[in-house]
């Protein structure tokens, strides 16, 4: 079955729930290279950093090793690969990045018309991690919007826990609006939950780090996140799985196909580390 990842209205984004303090706030700016509120942005311009601005490591991620990948060389022949969704392979490859861990990273490009699955846009690749109730995880990994990447145009994403049914997946990093926003289930479709919503800019890295409890149980599932080391909002209680579907993780870029010309984005050292069981 070929899922559809198609998220809900693409202007729905707007709005949402976000929580974070004072001081967590500007310290996470700080690290983004940015300033000013997190809710608001001013001017539909893209915003750039110096290229070889290095992010600050997220905290020490605990338990065993379930993925360790650091995207220096191809992913064909990694056996937590599942598959790729793409319409050729130039689309998802190996290639020098600004800053990289190693000097290389994988470089995902979507250009109008790339619909490998729907009427939508996508270069991506999933991974077997098996996200189900019950378990206990640590995911990082570090991501970059090259030059030109349009920051301001309807929903993109760049990572995705998605179930294994259709639908739109229960977490998922949108890029967006002029904003990186982590978005979990919400009891108003309306009115979409994030736990957090930064400004984007291109041509600088995120290191971005999230513990999750996989649930379907709002009062058990739960996520945190760091981004360039520091909290980024605060310990949000979700249902972080839907009723009886497990997820599975991919990487790449997911797009309106309303969004005209070419995108690149560089994803970097993914690590997996399980708690339990």
């Amino acid at each position: 079955m070929r899922p559809s990842l198609a998220p809900t209205a693409p202007r729905a984004l707007r709005h949402g729930g976000f929580a974070m303090t004072a001081l967590a706030c500007a310290a996470l700016l700080a690290a983004c290279g940015g300033g000013g509120a997190t809710s608001a942005v001013s001017a539909p311009k893209t915003t750039t950093g110096p290229a070889k601005a290095k992010a600050t490591k997220g905290p020490k991620l605990k338990g065993r090793t379930v993925m360790s990948f650091g995207f220096d060389r191809s992913m064909d022949d990694v056996d937590r690969v599942a598959g790729f969704q793409r319409v050729a392979a130039d689309r998802i490859r190996s290639a020098p990045a600004p800053g990289a861990d190693g000097g290389r990273a994988a470089r995902f490009s979507v250009t109008q018309g790339d619909n490998p699955v729907d009427e939508n846009d996508r270069a991506e690749v999933s991974f077997g991690l098996d996200e189900k109730e019950g378990v206990e995880r640590w995911y990082s990994w570090r991501t970059r919007f090259a030059k030109g990447f349009p920051t301001w145009a309807e929903w993109q994403l760049v990572a995705q826990f998605h179930s294994v049914r259709d639908g739109v997946p229960p977490m998922a990093l949108y890029a967006e609006d002029g904003e990186l926003r982590l978005r979990v289930p919400s009891s108003d479709m309306r009115r979409p939950r994030f736990v957090f919503r930064l400004p984007l800019r291109t041509q600088r890295w995120y290191d971005i780090t999230l513990h999750v409890k996989w649930s379907d149980n709002p009062g058990v599932g739960y996520v945190q996140a760091w981004v360039n080391g520091v909290p980024a909002g605060v310990k949000t209680y979700v249902n972080t799985l839907y009723p009886g579907q497990p997820n599975y993780f991919k990487l790449g870029y997911y797009r309106s196909r309303h969004i005209g010309g070419t995108g690149v984005v560089f994803h970097d050292s993914l690590k997996v580390t399980q708690v339990s069981p």
